[in-house]
């Protein structure tokens, strides 16, 4: 055993015999390079087919194609062993020849996106390209790679999506799409299927009908805290767009920071546009798939034209009420018209201003503007002139007087107030 000391001349708390240490060329057996290859910490390369370690001159070399999921045709792939099978459509009941097909999918597990597998076939070239999109429009892709090598006819196929840039990261609960483009003037052959497995996505081919297709998720390696160039950070985000942007909901130590369905007053113009992540309460039908989280949060209670949609809150020059119940307590009878509800919303009735909305003591029931039953009152005095031009004069109290009040006020009954818009999370 050596012991090292570092010089401490100057430190007069050390003892002498140990002040000047020890010198290395006292020091005997000292380690020297070890130069040899063995049982050292190797480097794992893959060069084409052959797997190497170095330093040293140990190979394997590897099949160009196989029949398990670690081996693509032409080259070799490694794998995340973690991978998720987001499966949804796995019935092959019809397929069609189209230039292109899309379908939207909700996602179920948080990862990076590493491949989508569907029931394809090429007419013509051997290749295609696919695009992927945040939500169900399809506007500016998040992602593309073209998929080559596509011999055969219609199979299921895996697209392979490893080393897509930038990498796609997936968020569970948010909406995605995909698109497979056929090469200009060619077409693909793509299995679908109408029994609509898939109750939370839709496809080009309509509302109740999906792809067949499987999403793979590695879940082992979601999206991580990144910093872009300009010193933007992102959670969950791989290119982010602002100071700090996170690519799901935030929570803090109770829960949710801003719920979806949550409702604001907003000081701001949307003639542009609105708000990111808001929408204006304009009483408005939009898609249950494209904000499937916001309707998970207030169904139909504002109303439903249809199966596939719902309408947002109507707020435009009206004021907000509390609904006049609790789960807890029950009814607090600040509203006497509570549990009324009529077709129109006549007599201070609570009604549904969209069809298929609620009415009642419930969220998104409307009320008519009204004044509360009340009477007046006034004086009489007697009538002591001529009647009909004669000289009669009448008693204290037994007088004609037509008078009657006089109407005063305004176009309704309101408190002092301002001009917002009122945008709703979704």
């Amino acid at each position: 055993t050596v012991n090292l000391y570092a010089p401490f001349e100057r430190d007069y708390t050390v003892p002498d015999n140990i002040k000047d240490g020890i010198s290395w060329n006292e020091v005997s057996n000292k380690p020297t390079l070890d130069t040899d290859p063995a049982n050292e910490l190797q480097i794992l390369t893959l060069q084409g087919n052959t797997l190497k370690l170095s330093p040293g001159n140990s190979e394997v070399t590897l099949p160009a194609s196989g029949g398990n999921n670690n081996t693509v045709t032409g080259s070799f792939q490694v794998r995340d062993t973690s991978v998720v099978v987001m499966t949804s459509q796995t019935v092959n009941s019809n397929s069609a020849s189209v230039s292109s097909a899309w379908q939207s999918f909700l996602v179920n597990n948080s990862g990076k996106l590493r491949g989508i597998e569907v029931y394809l076939g090429v007419v013509g070239n051997n290749f295609v390209t696919i695009n992927i999109y945040e939500g169900a429009g399809i506007s500016q892709p998040i992602g593309t790679k073209v998929i080559t090598g596509l011999t055969g006819g219609a199979t299921n196929r895996i697209l392979d999506l490893a080393g897509i840039v930038p990498e796609i990261a997936m968020n569970s609960g948010k909406l995605y799409t995909f698109e497979i483009i056929a090469p200009v003037g060619q077409t693909i052959n793509i299995g679908y299927s109408s029994v609509d497995v898939y109750q939370n996505g839709f496809s080009n081919f309509g509302m109740g009908t999906d792809l067949y297709f499987k999403v793979l998720i590695d879940h082992s390696n979601p999206a991580s805290l990144s910093v872009a160039q300009n010193g933007f950070v992102g959670v969950g985000i791989t290119n982010p767009s602002a100071q700090l942007q996170v690519g799901g909901r935030i929570k803090d130590a109770t829960g949710f920071i801003m719920p979806v369905g949550s409702i604001l007053p907003y000081g701001g113009n949307v003639l542009n546009g609105e708000p990111e992540g808001w929408l204006l309460c304009d009483g408005r039908s939009v898609s249950r798939v494209q904000y499937g989280e916001l309707f998970a949060a207030i169904g139909t209670s504002w109303g439903s034209a249809n199966p596939n949609s719902f309408n947002l809150p109507d707020l435009r020059g009206g004021f907000l009420r509390g609904v006049d119940t609790s789960q807890y307590v029950g009814s607090s009878g600040t509203d006497p018209d509570r549990a009324a509800s009529v077709n129109n919303g006549t007599d201070g009735k609570r009604y549904a201003k969209n069809p298929g909305g609620n009415t009642g003591n419930n969220v998104g029931s409307y009320q008519n503007n009204n004044l509360q039953a009340h009477s007046h009152t006034y004086g009489i005095g007697a009538f002591l002139g001529n009647l009909d031009g004669g000289n009669s004069r009448c008693a204290p109290g037994c007088g004609y007087d037509p008078r009657a009040t006089s109407s005063t006020g305004g176009s309704e009954t309101r408190p002092k107030n301002a001009y917002v818009n009122y945008i709703i999370k979704y």
